[in-house]
């Protein structure tokens, strides 16, 4: 099956993932330079390749901030991560954004060189 954003452009196609709606619908991006309009509250977090708001949504929804707390992430969290420690993306992009927190990623990180790693980062959490 080809890949790519779903048809009828209902968000944004970001990384095999759909961000929010894109236009006067609710989502990121329906106001003027991707804010949303005033007086609106900013739409729910969309992470699935599929229309905004099905099971899928809330499923992954619920497995990212059960995996942040499982990892201790809390909002104004900088979070460094070993990618191939940490291969699923729920790990190194959907549990720090579900937790508030910001991400710094590695693959293959050299164990000797992460403390000074996480110092020139300024990181609150290492995962590796």
């Amino acid at each position: 099956a080809a890949r790519g954003p779903p048809a009828g452009g209902g968000g944004v196609f970001l990384l095999g993932l759909v961000v929010g709606g894109v236009g006067g619908g609710g989502g990121v991006g329906g106001g003027v330079g991707g804010a949303p309009p005033a007086g609106a509250a900013p739409p729910p977090p969309h992470f699935t390749p599929y229309a905004a708001g099905g099971p899928a949504d809330a499923e992954l929804l619920g497995r990212a901030a059960a995996r942040a707390a499982e990892l201790g992430l809390g909002r104004g969290d900088r979070v460094l991560l070993d990618v191939t420690a940490h291969p699923d993306p729920v790990d190194w992009l959907l549990a720090p954004l579900v937790a508030g927190a910001s991400t710094v990623l590695c693959a293959n990180a050299d164990p000797s060189r992460l403390p000074a790693r996480a110092d020139a980062e300024r990181v609150t959490r290492t995962l590796a």
